[in-house]
Formats: structure tokens, C-alpha cells, sequence
């Protein structure tokens, strides 16, 4: 008889293997005429996904402040051309690090994850959700995720690592700082809780164009 593998045994080793596969990132300094993007990243349904940063001087308000962009690119099986969606803008610091990953689809290819993060004096910390049946996007609030995970002597880098059968959105941790390395986040308060072991999700489908 084969007796299932050990969750708790298993975990350390899903969480190397759910790193070593991460999604795409483009990360930049906020800067006058600065532009970045992803590499592509596809889905199973045919699916390609990039996401770009831009900013500029935010003259238009007469704050001078810096004005960062976040756009998610999307292109379907046969199309030629990418649709762009907006994800958020923001003002901010001059050279604040501006970041955004794209994760990776949910297995169905209906899903599409990532997080948009920035330094600066005030920190942002938001992870989108982009249906791609529907082209609405959602986003969730991470700063009580970042607070509390600093508060549990966690690191800050935040990723996506899957969704549960319920919908629900599994974070990872990098470094791991829990018993489990994974959270589980509350899609309209953003609040983290910790996955219990015995809780099973579906890791993203992560697929680099060619």
C-alpha cells in the first residue's frame, strides 16, 4: 500500500518549488519619461499577459510630484494586438521603487494574478485580479497584509501562490516565516490569516511565452 506523502513534510519543499517558479516582475525607479515591462507570460487557454510601468512629472496638478502607471496588457489566442487595462496610478516620491509581478494564471486560465508594490513615504502594497472572461479587473488592499506579516517577523516580499477551491488567494512569503510559509487573504478586508495544513490549493499555471 502507498501511504500519502506527509502535508507538513511536503510543505518546505512546495514553497522552494513555488519560488523557484515565480512569475514575471519588471521594477524601476520613478523618474521623469521611465518605462518597463514584463516579459510575457501565458496562460492555458492561449492567454499572453505583460505588464508595464511608466512615469513621469505629475505638472498636471501642479504638484511635481512623481506619477507612476501601472498597465496590464492582455493579447487573446489569434489576436494580434494587446488590449490595455488599467491597474492604478500614483503619486509619490521621486526614485521610489516601483514594482508589479505578474504571478500567474489560476489553472482554468479565467484568473490572472499579480502584485504592484512601491517604497517611498507612503508605501503601497496591492494585489490585482484580472478575470479574464469577463476583462474586470479587482484589486485588494495588501498594506494590513504587509503590517501584519512585518508585525510576525515576516519579509515583505509578498507573491501569489495559488487560490483554493473556494476562491479563496493563497500568499506566499519570501523568506518563509511561518510553520506553513502561506496565507490565506480575506479578498475584501485584505487581511491574512494562515493557511492551515490541512487546507488544499491549486498552485498557479506559470508559463513564459516564447
Amino acid at each position: 500500500m502507498i501511504r500519502p506523502f506527509p502535508l507538513r513534510l511536503l510543505l518546505p519543499v512546495l514553497l522552494v518549488s513555488l519560488f523557484c517558479r515565480a512569475g514575471q516582475e519588471v521594477a524601476m525607479d520613478c523618474a521623469n519619461g521611465a518605462a518597463s515591462q514584463s516579459d510575457e507570460v501565458r496562460g492555458p487557454e492561449g492567454v499572453v499577459a505583460v505588464v508595464r510601468l511608466s512615469s513621469s512629472d505629475d505638472a498636471g496638478k501642479n504638484s511635481h510630484d512623481c506619477l507612476a502607471r501601472y498597465q496590464l496588457l492582455i493579447r487573446r489566442s489569434g489576436e494580434g494586438n494587446s488590449k490595455a487595462s488599467e491597474l492604478l496610478s500614483s503619486d509619490g516620491d521621486w526614485s521610489r521603487r516601483l514594482s508589479a509581478s505578474l504571478d500567474g494564471f489560476s489553472r482554468d486560465g479565467k484568473r490572472l494574478f499579480g502584485i504592484i508594490s512601491e517604497s517611498g513615504t507612503f508605501p503601497l502594497a496591492t494585489l490585482f485580479e484580472y478575470n479574464a472572461v469577463s476583462g474586470q479587473m479587482a484589486l485588494i488592499d495588501l498594506q494590513k497584509t504587509s503590517r501584519q506579516l512585518k508585525a510576525a517577523g515576516c519579509g515583505l516580499s509578498l507573491a501569489v501562490a495559488g487560490t483554493t477551491d473556494a476562491g479563496g488567494v493563497v500568499l506566499g512569503v519570501r523568506p518563509a516565516c511561518s510553520a506553513s510559509g502561506l496565507w490565506i487573504v480575506d479578498a475584501k478586508t485584505g487581511v491574512p490569516h494562515h493557511l492551515a495544513k490541512d487546507t488544499r490549493f491549486t498552485a498557479l499555471y506559470r508559463e513564459k511565452a516564447p
